[in-house]
């Protein structure tokens, strides 16, 4: 083992000794990310340390209601299918959102806390023309309940409970334009129907999806986080020597609350948009 390597493991060992898990806007994450910075600050030229708001339990906070809501819409396909579609649009909207497009739609509905984003910059020696960006996360995720029970079989329920909210969806639109074209007694109707009573299992564990507790993130990201510190060591020791390109500023992002939805990168990106401009190569 290098003395690099050594360095490194034994950095992750004193934050995971420490700290341990790493919630979005805890008080561990902010102590991590303290850390961090002062790591940063032996090889980087200038640090930045720049705050915004999170809601750590919205981005999967809401999959219990997506799972109620495809059950009441069950329930109500059979007489009153027009509930059914508007039930399972407004879900669809929410997941899509909130879980696919990882917009803030329901973070203003949850508890809010504070992150931070750090970052460490290597300056060139000349003009700046072009950036270049190496990122981690500091923040460690909770455990997928569904993960833990299910091992290797989570990809099943995950892929059968997921369609099974589009099926759902597209079930009530057909039951409601057959309905209005006055042929909602169909037999097919009744299958498709016993059908997604057949998903029902599959959308149990999404109750469950998440639990509250906090896993320590060894990997995900902790060792992404040390190997940018690894990549900041080389680069200074690069630059004494002076052999960095001129016109090049390198920045490393130690972003807070991925796990809550990319929030850090949205506020990074929204923070920095002059940095980030189009025109610079990153």
């Amino acid at each position: 083992m290098s003395e690099l390597q050594k360095y490194l493991i034994d950095f992750m060992h004193k934050v995971l000794d420490r700290v341990g898990g790493r919630e979005a806007g805890s008080r561990q994450e902010k102590i991590a990310s303290e850390m961090v910075e002062a790591e940063f600050s032996k090889y980087c030229d200038e640090t930045i340390s720049e705050p915004f708001t999170v809601a750590p339990r919205a981005f999967l906070g809401f999959m219990p209601w997506i799972v109620v809501t495809y059950w009441v819409s069950l329930i109500v396909y059979w007489n009153t299918p027009l509930i059914s579609l508007l039930l399972m649009s407004v879900a669809l909207v929410v997941f899509i959102e909130q879980f696919v497009l990882s917009h803030p739609f329901l973070d203003p509905l949850y508890k809010k806390s504070e992150s931070r984003n750090l970052t460490g910059i290597i300056k060139p020696s000349g003009e700046v023309r072009q950036r270049l960006f190496f990122n981690a996360h500091v923040d460690s995720a909770y455990e997928f309940t569904i993960w833990y029970i299910f091992k290797g079989a989570n990809i099943i329920f995950m892929v059968a409970g997921i369609l099974a909210i589009f099926y759902m969806e597209i079930l009530a639109i057909i039951k409601v334009v057959f309905d209005l074209a006055g042929h909602g007694d169909k037999p097919f109707l009744t299958t498709m129907g016993y059908i997604a009573v057949a998903l029902v299992p599959f959308t149990i564990p999404f109750l469950f999806f998440v639990s509250r507790r906090v896993v320590p993130g060894a990997s995900d990201d902790l060792s992404g986080v040390a190997t940018m510190i690894g990549i900041a060591r080389r680069v200074k020791e690069m630059k004494d020597r002076g052999e960095l390109p001129k016109h090049t500023e390198i920045r490393f992002l130690a972003l807070g609350s991925e796990e809550a939805g990319l929030r850090g990168s949205i506020a990074y990106v929204k923070q920095n948009s002059i940095v980030v401009r189009v025109g610079q190569r990153v």
